[in-house]
C-alpha cells in the first residue's frame, strides 16, 4: 500500500517539464492550474491519468520504478509495545502488485499558504497482493524471538485517504515543493496473511491462523507504526522528485 502515493509525483504529471539538468519530463497528463475553481476536479483525473501512465514504465527521469509492481528493496520497522513486545523487522525485496487498478475517487487541496500546502485525496482498490521475505528478531515477555523467511498479504475492498502537508522552499532561484509530511489511513474489508519460518514451522503455522482470526484487531493495533514506515518509504522519494520540478510547473498559478 506504501507505494501508491508516487502518483503524486508532480502532482498529476509534468507538460514538457524541464529538470535542473535540463532533462525534458514528457507529457503525462493534464497540468492543473491553482486558480482553476474546479482544480481539485482537475487533479483528480490528471493523477487518475497519471497513475494509468506510468504504472508499467513509472518515470525514469525521476527514478521512480513501474507502480505494479512496486519494489521496495528493504524496510526497517521496530515493533514495540509497552514493555512486554520489542521487534526488529526488515523486510526485503517487497513486490507489491495491483495499483495500477486503483481508483482516485475525490481530491481536496489547498495551495493558498506556501508555508503550509495540503492535499489529500480518497482512493478505492478492490485487491492488492504484497509479498517480499523478512527478518525478525526480538522479545515478547521476555522470550527471545528470531525468524526469517517469506510472507504475503492478500487485501481486498481496500480503502482510504492519503495526506500530503509540505512548504515552498527557494533552490537556484526558483520554488519547489518540500514534503514535510505523507500520511494514509485505508481501511480494509478482507485481509489474507501467510509467511514461512523453517525454524519453527509449528509455531509459525499457529502465529499464521491467529493473525488471520484477529487480524482486525491487530491492524487497527500497528496503524501508527504502518503510517510511520509509510512516511519513511514515500516522502523521501517525493521530495526528491519535487525538488527537480519547479512548482509552476508541477500546478500552475
Amino acid at each position: 500500500m506504501y507505494s501508491l502515493a508516487l502518483v503524486l509525483i508532480a502532482a498529476a504529471a509534468t507538460q514538457a517539464a524541464i529538470l535542473r539538468n535540463g532533462v525534458e519530463l514528457p507529457w503525462y497528463s493534464t497540468v492543473c492550474s491553482r486558480s482553476d475553481p474546479k482544480i481539485d476536479t482537475c487533479l483528480r483525473e490528471s493523477i487518475q491519468t497519471l497513475l494509468r501512465t506510468i504504472s508499467k514504465d513509472g518515470i525514469k527521469q525521476l527514478a521512480i520504478g513501474p507502480l505494479d509492481p512496486w519494489n521496495v528493496d528493504e524496510l526497517d520497522v521496530v515493533l514495540a509495545r509497552e514493555q512486554n513486545i520489542k521487534i526488529g523487522v526488515k523486510f526485503v525485496d517487497v513486490n507489491t502488485y495491483g495499483l495500477s487498478k486503483m481508483e482516485i475517487l475525490e481530491v481536496r487541496s489547498n495551495f493558498a499558504n506556501p508555508e503550509n500546502m495540503t492535499l489529500e485525496f480518497d482512493f478505492a482498490n478492490k485487491k492488492i497482493f504484497v509479498e517480499g521475505k523478512y527478518q525478525a528478531e526480538g522479545l515478547i515477555s521476555n522470550l527471545p524471538i528470531v525468524a526469517r523467511g517469506e510472507y504475503n498479504m492478500s487485501m481486498s475492498d481496500v480503502k482510504g485517504v492519503f495526506k500530503m502537508y509540505g512548504h515552498i522552499v527557494q533552490k537556484n532561484g526558483e520554488d519547489h515543493l518540500a514534503i514535510d509530511r505523507a500520511s494514509m489511513t485505508p481501511d480494509i474489508g478482507k485481509f489474507e496473511f501467510a509467511m514461512t519460518n523453517d525454524k519453527y514451522p509449528e509455531l509459525t503455522n499457529m502465529l499464521v491462523a491467529l493473525m488471520n482470526a484477529n487480524w482486525r484487531a491487530i491492524y487497527f493495533s500497528m496503524r501508527e507504526f504502518a503510517e510511520d514506515s509509510f512516511d519513511q518509504i514515500i516522502r523521501p522519494r517525493i521530495n526528491l522528485a519535487f525538488l527537480k520540478i519547479p512548482f509552476n510547473q508541477i500546478i500552475w498559478e
